[in-house]
């Protein structure tokens, strides 16, 4: 029975681990791992939301300009690292390599086929930079670039065609002093929009601020799941212990022949006290290492046959990494706790 209920309390904290991680990454796979979004921030808001203490990673992206001649929708962007890293909706290279030197680029697929282009092709593109809020140019500027690589279609927006271009040609055009888009990622992943509200207060933005609904939504969601968890640990800790106050009873209850003798010959209590903690200790070596091998094996066997199926293969392969045989040290902590507890009450 004690080896049941580790093998539950496993299973069900595992379990419930799985799916939050699923949604949680689901959720960054549509909409990015950033949690907001802050528009033309000054260079000197950039570097103080780096340095903020809330906040862990900043990435910023730069509208190099928009192609005049095209009848389509096509805009030249750069974007740093970390940027691709919040949002990889622009980052996944399809063929090739990503541009180098300032008469590279990288294009998205659905210019490269709608214009017959390959990688290695030269394209010659007439671009201009101008001020939304003004309607003022900043620049008109015409290059001819080398084709090094091919990025998927930008997600949402599969129409609009996209160019990513070098940092060295960034830094050689982009002489304004504001990052056209910014992506924050806080270091606490709980409390989005309070952590938000005091980092707008704090380095005081002017701004528009978008919040990434999606990810937030999946966070506070999966707080709600952790609280339901929580019960359920609760509920199980309560049967676990009538379980082993069950057993140590009927156990003592079996031998009350032979205590009752021991205690007649001068047997000190403490020594009876030690022989009840000894047993308990016993139940637990024996339960904690056997009911945690099970309750992996059996999560394990459910989430790749019904878990998996319910949420969907692509859920499935996020976790085949992270999840395949992962017990979390809180557990650890937990059933150290829940020994020092029984420990304490017998």
């Amino acid at each position: 029975m004690l080896i049941l209920a580790f093998t539950c309390f496993i299973f069900i904290n595992q379990t419930v681990r799985n799916i939050q991680k699923i949604k949680y990454l689901n959720a960054a796979k549509e909409s990015g791992y950033y949690h907001i979004l802050y528009e033309n921030a000054s260079l000197n808001e950039f570097e103080q939301i780096r340095e903020n203490d809330l906040v862990k990673e900043v990435g910023g992206e730069w509208v190099i300009g928009s192609v005049t001649d095209n009848a389509n929708q096509f805009m030249l962007l750069y974007r740093d690292q970390i940027y691709n890293r919040l949002d990889s909706s622009l980052s996944n290279l399809i063929a090739g390599k990503n541009p180098t030197g300032d008469k590279d680029i990288v294009i998205t697929r659905n210019h490269m086929e709608r214009n017959k282009l390959e990688i290695g092709d030269k394209v010659s593109l007439e671009f201009e930079k101008i001020n939304y809020d003004t309607g003022d140019l900043f620049y008109k500027y015409k290059e001819t670039f080398t084709i090094s690589g091919i990025i998927e279609n930008w997600g949402k927006y599969e129409d609009i065609e996209i160019g990513i271009v070098s940092e060295e040609l960034k830094n050689e055009l982009i002489k304004t002093d504001f990052v056209d888009n910014t992506l924050i990622h806080f270091k606490r992943e709980k409390d989005i929009l309070s952590q938000s509200e005091e980092l707008i207060k704090m380095i005081n933005l002017q701004n528009v601020v978008k919040y990434n609904d999606e990810l937030i939504f999946a966070i506070d969601d999966n707080t709600t799941i952790g609280n339901v968890r929580i019960v359920v640990n609760f509920l199980i800790f309560a049967i676990f212990g009538l379980i082993l106050y069950n057993v140590v009873y009927f156990s003592i209850l079996s031998d009350r022949k032979d205590l009752g003798i021991m205690t007649s010959l001068g047997m000190d209590k403490k020594v009876l006290y030690e022989i009840v903690t000894y047993r308990i200790v016993f139940y637990f070596v024996l339960a904690i290492p056997l009911g945690i091998l099970s309750g992996v094996i059996v999560n394990n066997l459910l989430f790749e046959k019904f878990v998996a199926h319910f949420l969907g293969t692509e859920s499935k392969q996020l976790l085949v990494d992270d999840f395949k045989v992962n017990v979390d040290i809180l557990y650890y902590r937990q059933l150290l706790l829940l020994y020092l507890f029984f420990y304490l009450v017998y």
